[in-house]
């Protein structure tokens, strides 16, 4: 049974690197972020001077609940997920619509940070927050 309509892949391979698919509990939390503002203070200026640096950066983060067959299972993904999926890496996104169209989405060079809460029995919550640049649309 489908529990949500988002499916993660980070890293290369299609296999290995998903991190979610649509049986895992996906919510997208808000997206923050923008173009990158640079905030001084200048000597012996009366107010702050903002510069945009032209670049970007957005993070994206996903509460993840993940459920396995058993709690072996369940312990071996909270203690193994932070060292297999964090790093710097592309990341894609598939969102499913209602009609079961799919839309992906690509981040090259992303910040991926998970942090896992202890498992309950066979059920692991997990925060998932991917910061990067823009969403390149795939074909």
């Amino acid at each position: 049974m489908d529990r949500s309509n988002w499916k993660i892949q980070i890293g290369p391979d299609p296999v290995a690197g998903l991190i979610a698919t649509y049986v895992d509990g996906v919510k997208r939390d808000a997206i923050d972020g923008g173009p990158l503002v640079q905030e001084e203070s200048l000597a012996f200026g009366t107010e702050r001077k903002f510069f945009d640096r032209g670049n970007f950066s957005a993070a994206r983060p996903f509460t993840i609940t993940k459920e396995f067959p058993d709690n072996q299972q369940s312990r071996a993904w909270y203690e193994t997920a932070a060292q297999t999926f964090n790093g710097v890496k592309d990341v894609k996104l598939t969102f499913r619509d209602y009609s079961g169209a799919e839309t992906t989405y690509l981040i090259t060079a992303a910040n991926v940070k998970v942090t896992a809460d202890e498992p309950i029995g066979v059920t692991v919550i997990a925060k998932l927050t991917i910061t990067g640049g823009k969403a390149i649309l795939q074909p």
